[in-house]
Parts: structure tokens; sequence; C-alpha cells
């Protein structure tokens, strides 16, 4: 799965996630269901479908995964690490993204990173 990622171009935001939410990527491939991890997994299945994936696609990148499964996650509302939306932290300026244990700054650096 880590292979396909990397041929998508979708690695660096799948680890950046991860590390936001103190995940590996094989965590959030995995099977194991801690909160935390679903926490990861859920932000990485929205981040994908916000990217024009579709839930079949998703599903496969997350370990081979059913559509239906990935149609929950992002059904549900994916909170940061700091309790907001990640969607509301790339809406801001970047110098009013946090500094740390938020998903929203972690997507906006490896695309920063990415891009230099």
């Amino acid at each position: 799965m880590i292979r396909l990622l990397r041929e998508r171009g979708l690695l660096a935001e799948v680890e950046a996630v991860a590390k936001a939410h103190c995940a590996t990527v094989d965590e959030i491939l995995g099977p194991r269901r801690f909160k935390s991890i679903v926490s990861a997994r859920r932000a990485t299945a929205m981040m994908l479908r916000e990217k024009g994936l579709s839930y079949p696609q998703i599903g496969t990148l997350l370990g081979g995964r059913d559509h239906t499964t990935i149609m929950a996650l992002c059904k549900a509302k994916p909170r940061c690490v700091c309790g907001g939306h990640f969607n509301d932290h790339l809406a801001r300026p970047p110098h009013a993204w946090p500094t740390r244990g938020c998903v929203g700054f972690a997507i906006a650096n490896a695309n920063t990173e990415r891009a230099a």
C-alpha cells in the first residue's frame, strides 16, 4: 500500500497526518482500531477524498478497506488533535497556523516541504 501512495505522490501527506496524530503510516494502513489510529485514518481518508479520489480508491490505499468503511470515515467529522476541524486551519493564513499537534498544520507543512 505504501508503494501505491508513493506512486500517486501522496505519501508525504499521509506521513504528515500520521506524525500529527503520533502514529505511523503502517498503523494507518493496518487493522488496529485504537481511537488515536482511527482518528489518523479518518483524517487521512478525508484528505484523500478532498484530493478527488473515489471511496474505492481510498479504501485500496488505506489497507484494502471496503468503500463503505471509507464512506463512514468521511461522514464522521474529523477532528484535529487540537480539537478543531483541520480544514479550519487550512483556511487561515500560514502565520496563524498552530505550531504543532494539528493535522491541518502538518498537511500544510508537507505540501510546503514537497514544493521546495
